[in-house]
């Protein structure tokens, strides 16, 4: 099943075509976060704000948001002092903030990503961020290609590359759009002593031969 929308409501960074998997449709609203360059990252602390609660429409719940100098002439809530105490980060939804990091990446339009995700996905728009959260669709590695991703970019973390995450999990159509765009078969000595057809064997990508005759031809190891 597919969602068809209309150009005109998808963020300019992302428009690309007009159809994405349904159950993408979380990530298709995250993905300006990574290839928007007009968006302004600041790594800052978070500081705890006074948060204005107020009765919500839905029985037993209430509304909580930013407090606001007009806010101490309201009589229908009340100010929280330092009860904005965190925010979640737009990728991951880690805490920052009471209860998570300390730290992390803020817009000037007040949309907060922790380190990890800003390390890992925002600052060299990569394809890891798609292939964590595409499952393997080509419809959204296709926005990241077009938008210039670095096709190899290797994580610093793991040592892992978004070729050896398709050919692992077993995406044949995903490897192939990869090895196309001029993706490198190598990974770092570190990672599985640096041999590609053995990580894919820890995974689904084992049971495939097309898979492993598509890397071993690109000179996989």
């Amino acid at each position: 099943m597919a969602l068809n929308i209309f150009s005109e409501h998808l963020h300019p960074a992302i428009v690309s075509g007009a159809t994405f998997p349904i159950y993408d449709s979380y990530w298709v609203g995250k993905l300006h976060l990574v290839l928007d360059d007009d968006i302004r990252w600041s790594r800052k602390q978070f500081v705890a704000q006074d948060a204005f609660v107020e009765p919500s429409e839905t029985p037993g719940w209430r509304k909580w948001r930013i407090a606001t100098p007009d806010d101490n002439q309201r009589t229908d809530g009340q100010i929280v002092s330092d009860g904005w105490d965190h925010e979640h980060c737009e990728i991951c939804w880690q805490k920052i903030g009471t209860g998570g990091d300390r730290e992390g990446y803020a817009s000037d339009s007040n949309q907060w990503v922790c380190v990890g995700c800003y390390d890992r996905f925002i600052e060299p728009r990569d394809l890891r961020f798609v292939m964590a959260a595409s499952r393997g669709h080509r419809t959204l590695i296709s926005l990241l290609l077009d938008a210039g991703a670095d096709v190899s970019a290797i994580s610093e973390q793991h040592g892992y590359t978004a070729l050896a995450l398709a050919a692992q999990m077993g995406y044949v159509d995903v490897v192939e759009a990869l090895l196309r765009a001029g993706a490198s078969v190598r990974v770092p000595e570190t990672f599985c002593a640096g041999s590609l057809l053995t990580y894919v064997k820890t995974g689904p990508g084992r049971e495939n031969p097309r898979i492993l005759e598509l890397l071993t031809q690109a000179g996989a190891k």
